[in-house]
């Protein structure tokens, strides 16, 4: 995955592109009919992308936790999950 300049993969600004829209209809539709602000949108998905990677990957900070801090990874890794389901 080649990352962007402002690092973010560009593989999810492509994601973010399409899955907001603008790849699919016409500008103009989207703005003016369906009165979406299309770059806020992309903005927000791909916070809610980078937020969801964080719990993606098994690090060794996660090696061996339990208790609190295992509920409080899960819960986050879940509320990231949501999160990112409710924006597409």
């Amino acid at each position: 995955m080649v990352l962007a300049s402002s690092g973010r993969s560009r593989d999810h600004t492509k994601a973010a592109h399409y899955l907001c829209g603008s790849g699919l209809l016409v500008d103009t539709f989207v703005t003016g009919t369906l009165v979406l602000d299309v770059d806020t949108m992309r903005q927000d998905l791909l916070k809610s992308i980078s937020n969801l990677s964080k719990y993606t990957h098994v690090e060794p900070a996660v090696f061996g936790i339990s208790g609190a801090a295992l509920d409080m990874t899960v819960t986050k890794s879940l509320e990231a999950f949501l999160a990112f389901l409710e924006m597409v």
